[in-house]
């Protein structure tokens, strides 16, 4: 990601934290239902490795969208600091033919 124009953020940046966090709490719960299965008879045994994919799988996502705000908040820390320090834009002054040289060049 790199610095944004502009210190806001976005819905799309919004919407993907928000996306990584319900993708990864729908995945957990589906791991808690397949935890839930497994433990109620022996014969179910094959819920277990589903409930930990489920589990391991929510884990991530939500790890991952923990990371994209932390990287989105150093973006815009950055993006202050920089402004902080940026002086503000003026104008030159326009050449005029006396600045000239005689050979046509500008000093």
């Amino acid at each position: 990601m790199t610095l944004p124009s502009k210190p806001e953020i976005g819905a799309r940046e919004i919407a993907r934290i928000n996306g990584q966090m319900i993708g990864g709490m729908l995945s957990c719960g589906y791991g808690w239902v397949c935890w839930q299965i497994a433990a109620s008879a022996p014969e179910w045994w094959a819920f277990w490795g589903m409930a930990y994919l489920g589990f391991a799988g929510g884990g991530l996502m939500m790890l991952a969208g923990v990371f994209l705000t932390a990287r989105l908040i150093k973006n815009l820390r950055a993006w202050k600091k920089h402004s902080e320090v940026a002086v503000a834009p003026r104008a030159d002054r326009m050449v005029e033919d006396a600045d000239f040289e005689p050979g046509g060049r500008a000093p």
